[in-house]
């Protein structure tokens, strides 16, 4: 059984699209301002209380749990982590169909 998981994870590794997908999301995450900052300024620019929503949180710690606003919450179905501690543990698309 371990083999068979072994031979799945070097496909996935040397797949072209997994290993494009690898080299966009480096090239994003060495970006400047970063994403959180910029929210972070946009909802400085708002008065009262501020409210923000994150749809396809993954990590909450690479933006969420970063971002400074009185109300937050979040979307993800919690593919990639077992621990998903998020508000609307469904896809975006199940989210916005609910509103």
């Amino acid at each position: 059984m371990f083999i068979k998981y072994l031979k799945k994870g070097r496909k996935l590794l040397n797949d072209s699209y997994y290993q494009e997908g690898q080299k966009q999301n480096h090239a994003e995450l060495l970006k400047l301002p970063a994403r959180t900052e910029i929210i972070n300024f946009l909802l400085s620019l708002s008065t009262g209380s501020k409210c923000y929503l994150e749809v396809g949180v993954r990590n909450p710690d690479d933006n969420y749990n970063h971002i400074v606003a009185d109300q937050k919450y979040s979307v993800d179905p919690g593919v990639e982590f077992k621990a998903n501690p998020v508000d609307f543990k469904v896809t975006s698309d199940e989210f916005f169909e609910l509103l």
